[in-house]
């Protein structure tokens, strides 16, 4: 096999119930280039690593794992860094160990993208949800056009005038790992002080060149109470703890200050969060009770396809 044409980098901490779904979904992938499987698993207390054990040995040439010993996260470490750093792709594909994809041609869709617009460094789609305690699963409304602008500098205003609450799905990005390099330093210091790091690599991807959105659902969210090395409590305080300094800094940063200032009509962060867990699981008992019927209706009035 020769050098990979893609890097899929997956994080992953005590998803022994999930982890499969993503192995398998990598291994489906059907493309004309080759791929490498980079996994990190932060120390699992269960029995992924195990998991992870088994499918390295059927395919030892495509699959590179990290098992730590101890926890990195707890340590205060970029745990996504252990992957980007010895990628060897010239496109990064993202994936957490919680999540998988559905779709055997993504890859290759969005590989093909990038091969011919030179200028994106961004490459995102649609998703399906899924409540890993219910079973509940539904497709998520593809956002509008102004959403999802073309020019990646609009989409970072976005990010930066919605305080988080702007689409993306990081089992979706797709991006070029020269681009990664260069913005490294920046993420790294960003991502120390705080900042949710798919957050910040969506922003940093968006400011350095265009965004494109394929309209397609290639990719299930799970959700559930927990994540890739921190439960939900946790990622809201921390994200509480320095998020609006570090907003303020990457929009000056990146000449975006007028749309910080602009933005004092933002709910705080709390808030914003605090409305996720309503709208999840109000959404969750409409799926019950309805078969999914309310959903479209319930998003809609939520304004979650529409920016203010």
């Amino acid at each position: 096999m020769g050098k990979p044409a893609v890097s899929i980098c997956c994080i992953t901490y005590n998803h022994e119930k999930y982890i499969r779904d993503a192995l398998n979904s990598f291994l489906m992938q059907k493309t004309n280039f080759p791929i490498e499987i980079l996994i990190h698993d932060d120390a699992s207390t269960d029995g992924t690593a195990n998991i992870i054990r088994e499918y390295e040995a059927k395919y030892p040439d495509i699959i590179k794992t990290i098992y730590q010993t101890v926890n990195q996260y707890s340590q205060g470490k970029d745990v996504s860094q252990f992957n980007f750093n010895r990628a060897q792709g010239k496109y990064i594909a993202l994936c957490e160990g919680d999540d998988y994809w559905c779709d055997p041609q993504k890859l290759q869709r969005q590989f093909d993208y990038m091969e011919s617009h030179p200028a994106c460094t961004l490459c995102m789609h649609g998703r399906y949800s899924l409540d890993a305690d219910a079973r509940d699963f539904f497709p998520s409304l593809h956002p509008s056009p102004d959403r999802i602008p073309q020019n990646g500098a609009l989409y970072a205003r976005l990010l930066i005038k919605m305080r988080y609450n702007t689409f993306y799905f990081t089992a979706s990005m797709f991006f070029p790992k020269k681009v990664l390099d260069e913005k490294m330093a920046l993420m790294q210091r960003d991502t120390n002080n705080g900042m949710i790091w798919d957050f910040m690599l969506a922003f940093y991807m968006a400011v350095s060149g265009e965004v494109h959105y394929i309209k397609r659902r290639m990719g299930v969210y799970r959700i559930h109470m927990g994540s890739a090395t921190h439960n939900f409590e946790e990622q809201v305080a921390s994200f509480q703890k320095g998020a609006n300094h570090l907003f303020r800094v990457m929009a000056e940063n990146n000449g975006l200050l007028d749309v910080w200032t602009a933005s004092s009509d933002v709910p705080p962060i709390q808030k914003v969060f605090s409305q996720r867990v309503f709208l999840l699981r109000t959404l969750r008992h409409c799926v019950r009770i309805a078969e999914g019927k309310i959903l479209y209706f319930l998003w809609d009035k939520m304004n979650f396809c529409r920016v203010h």
